[in-house]
């Protein structure tokens, strides 16, 4: 029984690892985020890593996202068919702000990925 228990549990946690396309693994100081099913934003004083953010969209609805960095690189991304593609980058002093049509209803995954350790640095996304 005991063997049985063991073998369900790690199948379960297995189950749960894998239950996402990407994950997120990041080392920040000063960090603050939040994700809503049509919003997220991530504010931070030194960031370095990957953070996912996992939204619903509607077809017709528009992505609309800014940002700016005081110092280093980062690549936000975005995957909404399966296939991930590169939505903006920032580097020292850079800022952003634009908009994006989403052609359907679907999964949004925005991936802010940084080159090494970024710092003062700001990224809002929203779904209207």
């Amino acid at each position: 029984m005991k063997k049985a228990l063991t073998a369900l549990a790690a199948a379960a946690a297995l189950g749960l690892a894998s239950c996402g396309r990407y994950s997120s693994s990041y080392d920040a100081v000063g960090f603050v985020h939040n994700e809503l099913s049509d919003s997220a934003f991530m504010d931070f004083y030194r960031f370095e890593g990957r953070i996912v953010f996992d939204l619903d969209g509607d077809e017709g609805d528009s992505l609309e996202y800014s940002g700016r960095l005081e110092k280093g690189s980062v690549t936000v991304s975005i995957d909404r068919d399966g296939t991930k593609q590169e939505l903006f980058r920032l580097s020292d002093g850079g800022e952003v702000s634009s908009s994006l049509a989403l052609p359907e209803k679907d999964k949004v995954y925005i991936l802010v990925e940084t080159d090494g350790s970024c710092e003062n640095g700001r990224i809002d996304i929203e779904i209207r």
